[in-house]
């Protein structure tokens, strides 16, 4: 369709506009979204004249009200390609003075570059920042107001996904072609450690509560076990899964392949403010100007992409040895257990290339240094009511690789030092064998919970598992002590 002009309209909108609030459309196919997004709106002081579910209602809305401002979600139904993109594009060429901005759950860069590049009075926001009211509103008033505003996450897909174009960001410079950007600031896109009096007053409150902390004790070499069971009456087994898969193929041995969490932990002790030499003590492993590859694709090698993206690298890539998810999952057939569907983190809207179904065959490099990797495509298929995975012929590739990081899980805890000092039994898996009842281990006095129990898992549990452990310790402790001596 074709939306109307209107004599005065764009003095209306300035006038809107230096009110600080206006009259706003909002189009996204996710009702909880939209009402999530009209809420905050409402309560904001802006007036939200329609909401629309597809982009033929969104034209339609926008054609009856001509709103100051429309909020809209960039893929939409009917083939959720894009087209509430195709709609903002309408919508600016037959009325620019409206204000657009488009929503995504993911960067959507190639998309969007046009609609960003050529006018003003555009913003592109991630859903996952709507969430920050007092950041979302500001953005809203700053776009009304003539500016842009684009999410921080799209300067970095620019710097990684985008690199052939040769766009630099020297201390919070934009590229020439996004020229209206104003309202993104270098503090965003860098990591924001905790609070330290936070921590510390945290750590006050549990010294005050009789909690004593002993920092830099590995048990098992710091200090023994049995000094432990020596000096307390219990031991609780809380030390996680570390001991991460490793790739056994050829090249293993070469220079810059690493496990993700030796990667990770230099740069968590850096962001925490100490020194290299206390970060890095067996050497820095940066990933600043080089082609990265993250072999594994859970939160760990997540975590890896966003943090090779803050050193800048040349280029990162994920790959997974399972194959694509479904975009949105079935719901029907997947509730009411955990859904299936393709998960786009902070860390893979910053910018990552991510293949599917991909297994890593050999490292290859020269003077002792990883330069590339051989890989081959792989196929799923059923046998014997299993699925089982085979190697797809002539599907042969290599990645430039300068730096390698494996984030494909973790086996158990690591045996050696505290699990094999303890003596305790271990399941078929490796973790320390205790049920959720006791959280007893073979032995009477030590007690083990979270990943060391049940092996890599995610952090509610871990918190679930501590709560119930300490009341099981506790009781154990109390029986213990109405004991007859």
């Amino acid at each position: 369709m074709t939306i109307p002009a209107r004599e005065g309209r764009v003095e209306e909108h300035v006038e809107h506009a230096a009110a600080g609030r206006g009259r706003v459309v909002v189009a996204d196919d996710d009702v909880l979204v939209r009402e999530g997004v009209i809420s905050l709106l409402e309560r904001s002081g802006f007036e939200v004249v329609g909401q629309a579910g597809d982009a033929e209602q969104l034209l339609d809305l926008v054609g009856e009200h001509l709103p100051d401002l429309a909020i809209i979600d960039i893929r939409m139904p009917p083939t959720y390609r894009a087209e509430g993109l195709a709609a903002a594009h309408h919508i600016r060429k037959e009325f620019s003075s409206i204000g657009i901005v488009l929503l995504s759950a993911y960067v959507a860069v190639n998309d969007a570059m046009d609609l960003l590049a050529s006018c003003e009075r555009v913003g592109y926001l991630l859903k996952s920042r709507v969430t920050d009211v007092n950041d979302f509103i500001d953005s809203l008033e700053r776009i009304m107001k003539g500016g842009s505003v684009v999410d921080p996450s799209l300067i970095m897909e620019l710097l990684n996904a985008r690199r052939e174009r040769q766009i630099q960001l020297d201390d919070g410079a934009l590229p020439d072609f996004l020229p209206h950007t104003a309202a993104v600031r270098a503090a965003d896109w860098r990591i924001a450690p905790v609070p330290q009096d936070l921590i510390d007053r945290r750590v006050a409150q549990m010294e005050a509560e009789g909690v004593i902390f002993r920092t830099n004790m590995e048990v098992g070499k710091a200090v023994s076990v049995q000094r432990l069971l020596d000096d307390y009456e219990v031991l609780v087994l809380a030390g996680g899964a570390e001991l991460p898969r490793d790739l056994d193929i050829p090249g293993r041995e070469l220079d810059g392949v690493h496990f993700a969490m030796d990667f990770l932990t230099q740069q968590n002790k850096r962001v925490a403010g100490d020194a290299e030499e206390k970060a890095a003590p067996n050497g820095a492993i940066s990933a600043k100007g080089k082609h990265v590859v993250v072999i594994g694709g859970g939160d760990t090698g997540s975590d890896c992409i966003g943090t090779s993206n803050r050193h800048g690298a040349a280029s990162v890539t994920q790959l997974e040895i399972l194959p694509q998810p479904p975009v949105r999952e079935n719901k029907a057939l997947t509730w009411p257990d955990w859904p299936l569907k393709l998960r786009t983190s902070s860390s893979h809207e910053e910018g990552a290339g991510r293949e599917f179904s991909v297994l890593t065959k050999r490292f290859v490099g020269s003077n002792g240094k990883v330069e590339a990797i051989e890989c081959r495509h792989v196929e799923w298929v059923s046998e014997n009511g299993r699925m089982a995975m085979r190697e797809v012929a002539g599907s042969e590739f290599t990645l430039k690789a300068d730096l390698v990081l494996f984030a494909m899980g973790f086996l158990g805890p690591r045996v050696p030092g505290l699990v094999e000092q303890s003596g305790v039994d271990l399941d078929p898996r490796g973790n320390v064998q205790a049920n959720t009842s006791d959280y007893r281990t073979s032995n009477p006095r030590i007690f083990a919970c979270g990943d060391m129990r049940r092996g890599q898992s995610l952090v509610v549990w871990a918190i679930r598992e501590g709560r119930q452990c300490a009341e099981s310790v506790d009781a154990w402790l109390m029986a213990e002590a109405r004991a007859p001596a």
